[in-house]
């Protein structure tokens, strides 16, 4: 960042502990793998070995002892189903975390999976990932108190491993694993170019660090680079004027070192976001450019700028240049679209893709042209939101419009598509605050429901805890029936939380966002998980009377 002659570059440590919450996100303990093995104990096959692909071993995987462990391997279909499992090796094709708690408390020593998600038209059969290793990023978090470790394999190990059980042989494997877990830090990393109108405010770009994938997500953090140094080259040299609002360029672990940064950093909280994720691949990861969007509850004029810019660049440099719009979903740091935030996000993702979280994903791999297109898309839409203004809010305002009509039109219900009209007026009031430097209001949704069926669903729950939920600080919450990590339905309803919506409301606006006409059925859970919310501090409740004033 300083070679691209970037202001203000620094260095942010977060406590990589297993502990510290930035939200409610956790960065998982620091861990370091020096080695590891996975063979049968008769003929020596190797199942696996890190030396020869490192995601063969699941993270915070913990050490055997230093000459490794011979066990028995055992075949679990289910977590519920788990046979005697004490100083054993569970075998198994689901994802390894699902065993975890069983394999603790039945002693086992350690989990091995084949384990390996097809997504339809990219990844459509094993077969076409023979030789991989699967990445299992999530196999004990935020810190392994277990004392197990985990191996992946690729899928034509486990068909032998499978055989070899299926056999009813008495199959024991060798594991040797050397690693080590301790309390660190994981910089974020920052540097911005300075607007000319400190009023103005910022734009945050953000990509995330510390996956080993070449497309997830070296990709990303390389477009913005690339874009941060060529526009404060074109601005040194001239060719560019200074930008209204600063450009603030960050990276660093995904969701949790975005969140703790804007919570270290509170008074650099940018009137918008831009995200890059996995931007380096295409036809050879079977893959597209998508654009997520915002959530209704937030949605902005953002939504409409990153399409026409993306139709400018198709008509100037690539003719074919295709892509689809995703409608909101928790997926990597397009997360900073929750309304708590007042931030609106849109996030360019290639995904799914072939080689997603596997160790497939290698630089050999990165599209040429791919990168270059994506780079000049990422510069132009930075560029067009640092400058924007009121000129470009009405040069913009058309193509909103037209692109509320489209979705209303392909609304599912009545109610959604009168909610689309809502959020298509909230867009441009919040359009109009942006360009005269105000903070921009809240969505102002204009269709009424029926009373609320009780007091309790009368109640308006006010958020305590910033941004999407983990429950990763809360171990008593790790087994719950609710997990809201990566989890869209159930960070959904929270964004339309605004400490002025009664439960029974956020029922409502959540349903018909989703495509759903039962707000009564959608109220039943959601009191439900509504009250272990404010039993562990995440929300607590109002009366309607004191928000009115009336208490």
């Amino acid at each position: 960042m300083r070679e691209a002659r970037l202001s203000q570059v620094e260095l942010l440590g977060l406590k990589a502990d297993g502990r510290s919450a930035y939200g409610d996100w956790v960065i998982a303990r620091a861990w370091n793998a020096k080695n590891a093995t996975l063979r049968l104990v008769d003929d020596g096959t190797v199942l696996a070995d890190y030396q020869a692909a490192p995601c063969a071993l699941a993270l915070q995987s913990a050490p055997t002892p230093p000459e490794g462990v011979c066990a028995e391997a055992v075949w679990v279909q289910r977590a519920e189903e788990i046979p005697d499992v004490r100083e054993k090796i569970l075998f198994t094709g689901l994802p390894a975390k699902e065993l975890v708690r069983a394999a603790q408390q039945g002693g086992a020593l350690g989990i091995v999976t084949d384990y390996m998600p097809l997504f339809p038209g990219v990844r459509d059969s094993r077969e076409s990932m023979r030789g991989v290793n699967r990445w299992d990023n999530d196999f004990c978090l935020p810190k392994n108190d277990t004392g197990l470790f985990a191996f992946s394999l690729a899928p034509e190990m486990g068909e032998l491993l499978r055989n070899r059980l299926a056999s009813e042989e008495k199959v024991r494997l060798f594991a040797q694993v050397d690693t080590e877990e301790r309390d660190g830090m994981l910089p974020s990393i920052s540097g911005c170019i300075p607007g000319s109108d400190p009023e103005c405010g910022e734009i945050f770009v953000y990509g995330h660090l510390y996956e080993p994938g070449a497309n997830d997500n070296a990709s990303g953090c390389a477009l913005i680079l690339e874009t941060a140094n060529c526009l404060a080259r074109a601005i040194a040299e001239g060719c560019l004027p200074r930008p209204r609002r600063t450009i603030r360029f960050a990276m660093g672990q995904e969701c949790g070192g975005s969140t703790g940064y804007l919570l270290r950093h509170p008074e650099r909280k940018a009137r918008l976001a831009i995200v890059a994720d996995m931007v380096g691949t295409e036809s050879i990861d079977h893959a597209r450019l998508s654009i997520w969007h915002n959530p209704l509850a937030n949605w902005s004029f953002l939504d409409t700028a990153v399409l026409e810019i993306l139709k400018a660049c198709r008509a100037q440099f690539d003719p074919e240049f295709v892509w689809e719009e995703r409608a909101f979903a928790v997926s990597t740091d397009n997360m900073l679209s929750d309304p708590c935030w007042n931030m609106p996000t849109v996030a360019m993702i290639t995904e799914p893709a072939l080689s997603y979280h596997s160790s497939m994903d290698t630089p050999d791999r990165l599209e040429e042209s791919v990168m270059r297109r994506n780079a000049m898309v990422l510069g132009a839409f930075v560029w067009f939101c640092a400058n924007f203004a009121q000129g470009e809010a009405e040069g913009l305002l058309p193509a909103m419009r037209e692109q509320i009509e489209r979705r209303a039109a392909g609304a599912r219900t009545a109610a959604e598509k009168a909610l689309w009209a809502d959020a298509g007026a909230h867009a441009e009031r919040a359009m109009t605050a942006f360009c005269a430097n105000a903070e921009a209001p809240g969505f102002a949704a204009k269709q009424t429901f029926a009373p609320a069926p009780d007091a309790a669903a009368a109640q308006i729950p006010v958020r305590n805890v910033p941004g999407c939920l983990t429950f990763a600080p809360h171990s008593a919450l790790r087994h719950s029936q609710w997990q809201p990590a990566w989890n869209t339905r159930l960070n959904l309803p929270l964004f339309w939380a605004d400490g002025t919506r009664s439960l029974w409301e956020i029922a409502c606006l959540s349903a018909i966002e989703e495509g759903e006409t039962d707000a009564a059925a959608r109220l039943s859970w959601l009191w439900e998980y509504f009250e272990v919310l404010a039993e562990y501090g995440y929300i607590h409740w109002r009366k309607p009377a004191q928000v009115e004033g009336k208490v």
